[in-house]
């Protein structure tokens, strides 16, 4: 079946590359220039590539190392690509490319998309069962000497141990290619609440990082598909009492793309909405003139004015944050599932430090300089 997809903020889906400032891209206003090796060998001569290789090796900035052989050249001219920077002279060390096709298109793969519906699945399959225990989710490494709390075995537990019992074995997602649109540099902060001991404040941290995004209210389509035969014989399986799949179970009519959006809006909302009762809760002082509130509201007025099973909001991508990314289910357990102790201990895992119980867990957001928040797409049956 053939989805639209718009995305309502920026999304980034990293490449793995990163790219160095002053070696490999340089920014002017509210243009990045992207170097193209190519032209720069072309602009410098061939006798001068060995003192241009040291000077990467220097970590020498490109226009000191142009500016010392006496060399004049404007930025399009030794460009790959000139993007459009969405925070004007927003600087940073690094930043980190979007993954492209070979023809230099932006797209959100189907397995990134995937890996956000699995997140969403999961959340909702163990918030509502009451079949779990801590042995599930957490475990002691004693060569190591630490806490690890992994999904691994809750997975194995609730979804099955093969591949085959597995419910995101019946989703079949396509890639979303958006080839006619132009990414644009986006600038990432990261939101810390600060204070010796009252952590009154939220403020900036002074590191940031710039991304290559796909824009808001881009729109382009792909294919979505649950094969209802695969999902039929995972319901018959999880009937067999030898093969416990909890999700089967608990969603034996799910077998259509109508139903699989009535829970990534179900699962979503309540994200949001948990994150929007945190904020609402700290009221802290901000030393930014913005209000992550703002996005949050947005898109939860979003959700609610949505047909729940013609259309769906999740969120993809990187500097998603750690409740999107995980589902946020293992904050959500009662005391029964999780002791304080192991309490304690998880505490200590997500953060470096130990903090006091009543600091929001976790204490930090990514966000543009503007509070807004990257990763949120539509999905709409055509």
């Amino acid at each position: 079946m053939q989805i639209t997809l718009q995305t309502l903020t920026p999304v980034h889906i990293g490449s793995g590359s990163k790219l160095i400032n002053g070696l490999d891209f340089e920014i002017r206003g509210d243009k990045c220039y992207i170097f193209d090796p190519n032209k720069i060998i072309d602009l410098i001569g061939d006798n001068r590539i060995d003192q241009w290789v040291s000077a990467i090796n220097e970590n020498k900035p490109l226009f000191e190392f142009l500016k010392t052989n006496s060399i004049n050249y404007s930025p399009e001219d030794i460009s790959s690509r000139i993007l459009t920077m969405l925070y004007p002279n927003a600087q940073a060390t690094d930043l980190n490319e979007c993954i492209k096709t070979c023809n230099m298109g932006a797209y959100i793969p189907g397995s990134s998309l995937k890996g956000a519906i699995r997140t969403l699945l999961v959340k909702n399959t163990v918030e509502s069962t009451t079949k779990i225990s801590e042995k599930d989710f957490h475990y002691y490494d004693e060569r190591r000497r630490r806490d690890y709390f992994k999904d691994r075995e809750l997975e194995n537990k609730f979804f099955g141990r093969n591949a085959t019992d597995k419910p995101w074995r019946t989703l079949q997602v396509g890639d979303c290619h958006f080839s006619d649109i132009k990414t644009k540099i986006a600038e990432v902060k990261i939101l810390n609440l600060n204070g010796s001991n009252q952590f009154t404040t939220y403020d900036f941290k002074p590191q940031n990082l710039l991304v290559e995004v796909i824009p808001a209210n881009q729109i382009t389509s792909f294919k979505l598909k649950i094969n209802e035969t695969l999902s039929l014989l995972n319901q018959g399986k999880a009937r067999n009492s030898s093969t416990r799949n909890e999700y089967f179970r608990h969603h034996h009519g799910l077998n259509n793309i109508r139903g699989l959006f009535k829970i990534i809006n179900q699962e979503t909302s309540k994200i949001i909405k948990k994150e929007i009762d945190d904020w609402n809760i700290e009221k802290r002082d901000y030393t930014g003139n913005f209000d992550i509130l703002e996005t949050y509201n947005k898109i939860y007025g979003l959700l609610k004015e949505l047909n729940q099973s013609e259309s769906c909001i999740i969120r993809v991508g990187g500097h998603s944050g750690w409740r999107f990314t995980t589902g946020g289910w293992i904050l959500e357990l009662n005391e029964k599932q999780m002791s304080d102790d192991i309490w304690f201990k998880l505490r200590k895992v997500i953060r470096k430090k130990v903090y006091e119980e009543n600091i929001m867990t976790p204490k930090t957001r990514k966000t543009t300089p503007d509070g807004n928040l990257l990763g949120f797409i539509k999905l709409s049956l055509k």
